[in-house]
């Protein structure tokens, strides 16, 4: 006899975004949250890294220098917090 299969919703990364603002924000155990939203902790971890890192990809910006000639040098310096400072130089 063959066990009758549960029908899971399929959740938009938009749904997913929502639940984990939920979970996020609510004083829940990750355990407790997936029992009461009916969803797997694996679920949930995963859209969890998968969303965050499309937040972060998304953060990031080309920087490409103006037109330089070949002669010409160029320095970037990032300072960065807690003093600490990125040099990069051609």
């Amino acid at each position: 006899m063959q066990e009758a299969k549960l029908h899971k919703p399929h959740r938009s990364a938009d749904q997913w975004r929502a639940l984990l603002r939920r979970f996020e924000h609510g004083d829940l155990t990750a355990e407790a949250f997936c029992r009461e939203e009916s969803i797997s902790r694996t679920s949930l971890n995963r859209w969890r890294r998968k969303l965050l890192a499309e937040d972060i990809s998304q953060d990031f910006v080309e920087l490409q220098p103006a037109a330089a000639h070949d002669s010409e040098k160029w320095t970037l310096e990032l300072d960065l917090p807690g003093g600490a400072r990125l040099r990069i130089r051609s």
